[in-house]
């Protein structure tokens, strides 16, 4: 009752009193305990941040702090929150309610749940319109249609991989463009997002966002880190002029503390710019990729797993590194100008095998436990010509319990057309699907290294190396016939998996040929290897 009659309260006096705020409210800075939530006004006045379970019993201290361009931005923090509760706040001016009710839950802690789930988007930089139904139609509406209770229950905060504004040195850009489209979401879940080449020289982000201390030298809130339950985050700058070896020091010494960690089982970083990008090659970016090193580098050597978050390009990819459990995705875009198939120089990278020109965002959902996992969510809004509302385009997995899919039993096969490599069927005991094959091919007859019972290649020089996964979803060679913008063309739709022809510039010498096998969840199986003598071989050509 006593919530009801404030609800009434509160909103007799909105359509009155909304005009005092000129954006917000929205979280952010959240902690074991602790939710901080900032508003800006046109006009300076005596702001209270009331807030509370069941009713608002407690006050928040608020300070506020000038704008560039004359506004005032108000925070204030709640604190002695209690884990994984439901709480309530409004903004007050003068003793009168200037805001909704608003809801978010507290930070869950590991005796509370096993899972958690967060966003990832980017490029909210152009398109306002589809910023906001991207949050309202799409993230709200699927998270309330598919899992009990109000979207803040099920949703624990979001990253953002840059390019928030299109001009980072207009300040307006931020209320038109980034804060207001989703202000729904925002007002209950809290961000944490990185820097992209459109936010400029960062006065402006940084005059709103106040992120965790603790990034690298003069820029320490440029790139930051926390942890989340069983996994830690990196946010990172990928921007020109901050591509520097001190943040690759700091990132070596982040990835070490990980590996220290016991309690963490999984690795996300998110930044702004791709190593690489099949839909805009001219966003590559080789820093990216010196990061992305470090931190496979050290997956490998703990044994833990995790992905890369990136946009830059507007559209969305992913695929997987070959040596590590690891994840590469671009989460674009949240209304960017989309990368259309054709209008950029684009290309086909082995590691990505798949690409979209279409709208959209992420959900990555994390367990914790003795099996932990993450499952990666890709959801479509569509393109400008074509409108989705939460198509489900990829949905991928990692799990630490997964069992190494049987090494293939290599065969040199002959038929009408010549010879070809075949691996036999792909065998999961788990039942995972087959994800990829690798083949390696070598001169001479080479030995197998075994070290701590597991096979590996040695470093003999490869004449021959392809990985090739189940799909190989690229449209960017436009010479093709038939090609359409609109296609979603497989390059590996009706290619037998597990056979290879054999290369015909490959005749004049005894060759090794090794090959593995990977499950979905990103685990390979043990190198089976054959020699193939060259009298062999002479009966192929």
């Amino acid at each position: 009752m006593k919530l009801a009659i404030i609800s009434s309260l509160i909103f007799c006096f909105l359509t009155l009193e909304a005009a005092e705020l000129y954006m917000g409210p929205y979280l952010e800075s959240q902690s074991e305990d602790s939710m901080s939530v900032k508003w800006e006004s046109e006009t300076p006045g005596a702001f209270s941040l009331k807030w509370g379970q069941q009713s608002l019993e407690q006050s928040a201290e608020v300070s506020v702090k000038k704008s560039p361009i004359g506004t005032y931005l108000y925070f204030a923090k709640m604190e002695k929150l209690d884990s994984n509760q439901i709480y309530q706040y409004v903004i007050f001016k003068d003793d009168k309610a200037v805001s909704e009710v608003h809801k978010f839950r507290a930070r869950v802690s590991f005796k509370d749940k096993n899972v958690f789930r967060f966003l990832a988007i980017s490029d909210t930089q152009e398109n306002p319109a589809i910023h906001k139904r991207l949050v309202e139609e799409g993230v709200i509406a699927n998270l309330e249609q598919n899992y009990p209770g109000p979207f803040y229950e099920n949703l624990d905060f979001a990253v953002v991989a840059g390019d928030l504004v299109g001009n980072g040195n207009e300040y307006q850009q931020f209320k038109e463009l980034y804060f207001d489209p989703a202000k729904k979401l925002q007002a209950s879940i809290p961000y944490y997002p990185a820097i992209g080449n459109h936010d400029r020289d960062y006065k402006n982000y940084l005059f709103y966002f106040t992120s965790p201390d603790n990034g690298f030298g003069k820029v320490r809130k440029h790139g930051y880190t926390y942890k989340y339950l069983n996994a830690r985050f990196l946010s990172i700058n990928t921007d020109q002029g901050f591509l520097k070896p001190g943040q690759l020091v700091w990132i070596n010494r982040v990835m070490r503390l990980i590996c220290s960690e016991k309690d963490v089982d999984f690795v996300f970083a998110y930044y702004h710019h791709p190593f690489h990008s099949e839909m805009w090659t001219n966003g590559n970016t080789p820093y990216t990729k010196l990061v992305l090193n470090i931190i496979q580098r050290h997956l490998n050597k703990c044994r833990k797993a995790g992905a890369a978050l990136n946009g830059h390009t507007h559209a969305y990819s992913r695929g997987q590194e070959t040596d590590s459990p690891f994840y590469y995705v671009n989460v674009a875009s949240a209304g960017g100008r989309l990368d259309y198939w054709g209008a950029e120089k684009q290309k086909d990278y082995e590691e990505f095998q798949k690409s979209f020109d279409e709208f959209g965002y992420s959900l990555i959902e994390v367990t914790t436990g003795p099996t932990p996992s993450f499952k990666i969510q890709r959801f479509s809004m569509g393109d400008d010509y074509v409108e989705n509302t939460n198509e489900l385009q990829a949905a991928f997995y990692y799990r630490t319990s997964n069992q190494a899919p049987h090494a293939p039993q290599l065969s040199l096969m002959k038929d009408k057309n010549g010879c070809y490599l075949d691996a036999g069927e792909f065998i999961d005991l788990d039942g995972d699907l087959y994800q990829s094959i690798q083949w390696q091919i070598s001169n001479g007859t080479q030995p197998l290294v075994v070290a701590n019972g597991v096979i590996y290649p040695n470093d003999w020089p490869n004449v021959y190396e392809r990985v090739f996964n189940y799909e190989n979803i690229y449209n960017g060679d436009t010479s093709r016939p038939g090609w359409s913008v609109h296609d979603d063309y497989d390059s590996m739709k009706g290619v037998i998996y597990n056979q290879l022809r054999w290369p015909k510039s490959l005749t004049k010498d005894s060759y090794t040929v090794r090959a593995r096998y990977r499950d979905r969840g990103l685990v390979w199986s043990e190198w089976a290897q054959i020699n193939i003598d060259r009298r062999t071989l002479a009966v192929c050509f």
